[in-house]
């Protein structure tokens, strides 16, 4: 190979270096590049740190097979009483560590556009500061919140349904088909008393094969328990697969003009999902209808106009959407969301209550415990002196009765397992973060949840093919018990999170049969 390689001809070796110049000239050039790219990236991802502007650089030229040259986006200043248009709080530059903070000069692509640094990190990178996490509040906060309270919060959610009671708004309650124990909170019907309501079931898709229309008389009547009766009708949406938006937004464009519409409910049922679909409908009428009237007007003068003016119209109709994350408390303040041609809805902040599981679980452990697809049910044959697990958030002691199964509604995250109630405490302690999960952290169980709550209650079977009754925990699912006889149960919880029994959500349960 050696003798080979020395005896190559001249021409060839002139030809191979002719090749790799375009390499040599690539080289040269890449300062340059970085010297742009380090530019866009310090704006477009809000950083001012040299060693995080190199490490994205490095990570976006890995991926790309040409010179980067990026456009340098001109700089704006930041208003001065703008608003975020993703959680809707005023935009400042001076406190990093409050709301609102944005660099003094920042680059956009889109017109008014610019997010504040804590919906940034939200939705690009999933992140946020612990000291912009809003602190849960009790309805009680809310209901009699004062005027000089410090609670920020519970006052200005106290103003809102003060409104919305006085003057008669038309109120979009949104509830979570998943967590109807966590949206229908006790004391809602002080919060929205004589407002007249549209009600929204959110998460339809979690729901397995169900057809939605037989749920209305269910969810009717747990409204009027509820004390809520001026209902005008029950919408059923899914933001995921986009089933029900269409009509949904046809009822609320049919308001009369004027009657002001806000988007109520408590946090995480999806609220700013359901705007950001509202709106992305919009847009698509809007390109729908601005691509038929260029059409008909290129009938008439085909030479002189373009499809730059469709472009524009388009342009128009691009809005940047509402942030949405599991963390609760995203929306920050009451701010209006176009849906339609003079039509707009108010989007309210989300009520994060201290009754609610999600008060005292991380980002990474709500994730978990939020299911992202449909549920699957599992069933389990369930003696007296036996105890189930849902992670090692919350528990049941089977205490007295005949055998039941019972099937379990939580995500599949949420790990499900059954073991005896004479060493119950011991087994959560020696298994939590680890076969029990969530939650992630060993001393959850001594730091947050402790004291438990534990309350028992008696059930009566209706049969071995209909659920007797539900059992359902604000936050985390539910469970539904099927059988014979009598069956006393014990339901052990983290202290104050809400828990209730109800009539079954789902009372045909032979489809769902998989014994263990």
């Amino acid at each position: 190979m050696l003798v080979v390689g020395y005896l190559l001809p001249v021409e060839f070796i002139k030809g191979w270096i002719r090749v790799k110049k375009p390499l040599v000239t690539y080289q040269r050039r890449k300062p340059v590049c970085r010297q742009v790219g380090a530019v866009s990236i310090a704006a477009t991802h809000q950083v001012d740190d040299s060693n995080r502007i190199e490490a994205i650089f490095e990570k976006e030229e890995e991926n790309s097979t040409t010179p980067l040259e990026r456009p340098l986006i001109p700089k704006k200043r930041v208003q001065s009483g703008s608003r975020c248009p993703g959680c809707g709080c005023v935009l400042q530059t001076t406190d990093k560590d409050s709301f609102g903070y944005v660099p003094e000069f920042v680059e956009s692509k889109v017109q008014d556009a610019t997010l504040c640094q804590r919906c940034f990190q939200l939705v690009h990178y999933g992140k946020l500061n612990e000291r912009l996490i809003l602190p849960a509040i009790s309805i009680e906060q809310v209901v009699e919140a004062e005027n000089s309270t410090s609670l920020g919060t519970a006052q200005k959610l106290k103003t809102l349904f003060s409104s919305l009671a006085r003057d008669k708004f038309l109120v979009l309650l949104v509830l979570d088909v998943f967590d109807l124990c966590g949206s229908l909170f006790s004391g809602i019907q002080y919060c929205l008393a004589n407002a007249q309501l549209i009600i929204c079931v959110n998460k339809i898709d979690l729901l397995p094969g169900v057809d939605c229309q037989t749920l209305v008389p269910y969810l009717k009547d747990m409204l009027q328990q509820k004390g809520l009766d001026n209902i005008q009708s029950i919408r059923f949406v899914s933001c995921k697969t986009g089933k029900g938006i269409q009509s949904l937004r046809r009822e609320l464009v049919h308001v009369p003009r004027g009657k002001k519409v806000f988007v109520v409910g408590v946090a995480n049922v999806g609220k700013s999902s359901i705007l950001n679909e509202l709106k992305l409908s919009n847009q698509d009428d809007i390109k729908k209808q601005s691509r038929r009237e260029l059409n008909q007007k290129m009938k008439k003068a085909p030479k002189t106009l373009t499809e730059t003016q469709l472009k524009d119209i388009e342009k128009s109709a691009e809005q940047v959407f509402l942030t949405t994350s599991v963390v609760p408390g995203t929306t920050l303040e009451v701010f209006p969301v176009k849906i339609g041609k003079g039509y707009k809805v108010y989007d309210t902040p989300g009520l994060f209550l201290k009754n609610h599981l999600s008060s005292l679980l991380r980002m990474e452990e709500l994730k978990m415990v939020l299911p992202q697809k449909t549920i699957k049910p599992v069933s389990y044959r369930v003696e007296q002196g036996q105890c189930l697990f849902l992670g090692g958030l919350a528990r049941f002691h089977f205490v007295e009765g005949k055998p039941f199964f019972v099937i379990v509604y939580t995500s599949s995250e949420v790990s499900v397992h059954l073991s005896s109630c004479s060493d119950s405490e011991k087994f959560l302690l020696s298994h939590v973060s680890k076969l029990l999960k969530p939650p992630l952290d060993k001393e959850w169980v001594h730091q947050v949840a402790m004291p438990w709550e534990t309350s028992r209650i008696c059930i009566a079977g209706k049969g071995w093919k209909q659920s007797a009754q539900d059992i359902a925990i604000a936050g985390l699912g539910w469970i539904s018990l099927v059988g014979c006889g009598e069956l006393k149960v014990e339901c052990v919880v983290p202290h104050g999170i809400r828990w209730e029994v109800r009539d079954p959500l789902l009372p045909n349960v032979t489809s769902y049969y998989r014994p263990r």
